[in-house]
């Protein structure tokens, strides 16, 4: 092939994969994203599963069954809600919660036992969908390898490449590093999910507020989450102003007797470690 055709060939191909990647949600602010939404929903499935082989989901079925309508009833109010989401419980201490791309959204057991009510649970699941949606995950994919690399991905040109951007990600505790810029979007997503879906969108606020404080108290919990979802008070004044500018009404829930019920029997389940904690090696193999 001739450097000029195989250079159109390219430039027609990134076109297509532009096209492909941007036409999806619309909440999309512009950046670049190669990576297609049918391609983005089997990287989550494969993402998925290297989670699953490496942390421990909690196994009752009454919690996650709870957890799965929860975020259902807030997804089905985003600007993606024919997208199948997926919602499991991760039983460890910290109190976390994160997203893959595809629809998959985990949260720690420790931050629903630490909670006061289902409004600051659903806000964080909220967020955690905002980045799904807003597809935060397959934009830094793009950025962290690169056009040529993710080109090469998404033509299938080379299967073990897509397993070890999979691999690679996954070392990294199977949670995407979002830019700040990505934080606050999903921020401003995750109180309008909260919202739409009748939930009180002061559970963003309280939570963020309960984070700063728990940091002193107890770091080693919020170890992975303050690596990327720093809650800074400017953060929290951010969230406060998004909030006062709704049409707040006395039907938004802000707890319900299932939560809290639900709530209990977790905290009555025997006591688990932090992800870090439960994965360290004992003195005698290190």
């Amino acid at each position: 092939m001739k450097k000029s055709t195989a250079r159109a060939f390219w430039i027609l191909t990134l076109a297509a994969l532009w096209a492909a990647g941007c036409a999806t949600t619309g909440v999309n602010k512009g950046d670049i994203n190669l990576i297609s939404v049918d391609q983005e929903i089997a990287m989550g499935q494969d993402f998925s599963r290297e989670i699953a082989k490496t942390y421990p989901m909690l196994d009752d079925v009454e919690v996650t069954s709870y957890f799965q309508r929860l975020g259902e009833r807030i997804a089905r109010s985003s600007d993606w809600p024919d997208l199948q989401f997926h919602f499991q419980v991760v039983n460890t201490a910290d109190v976390n919660a994160f997203a893959i791309p595809g629809g998959w959204v985990y949260v720690h057991r420790g931050l629903i036992e630490r909670a006061d009510n289902v409004s600051e649970v659903a806000c964080v699941m909220a967020h955690e969908i905002g980045h799904v949606v807003a597809r935060h995950g397959t934009e830094t994919l793009t950025k962290q390898y690169g056009i040529a690399i993710v080109t090469q991905l998404v033509l299938g040109q080379n299967p073990k490449l897509w397993q070890k951007v999979v691999a690679d990600l996954f070392t990294t505790a199977g949670i995407l590093a979002y830019s700040r810029k990505q934080e606050l979007e999903a921020d401003d997503l995750g109180v309008r999910y909260a919202y739409r879906a009748g939930y009180d969108p002061n559970g963003m606020a309280t939570f963020f507020e309960k984070l700063l404080q728990l940091q002193e108290r107890e770091p080693t919990l919020l170890e992975v989450w303050f690596s990327t979802h720093p809650p800074t008070s400017q953060r929290i004044e951010r969230v406060r102003a998004q909030i006062a500018s709704l049409q707040l009404h006395p039907g938004l829930v802000k707890d319900d007797p299932e939560f809290l019920r639900v709530r209990d029997r977790i905290r009555a389940m025997p006591a688990v470690k932090t992800l870090r904690e439960s994965q360290a090696k004992p003195e005698s193999q290190r």
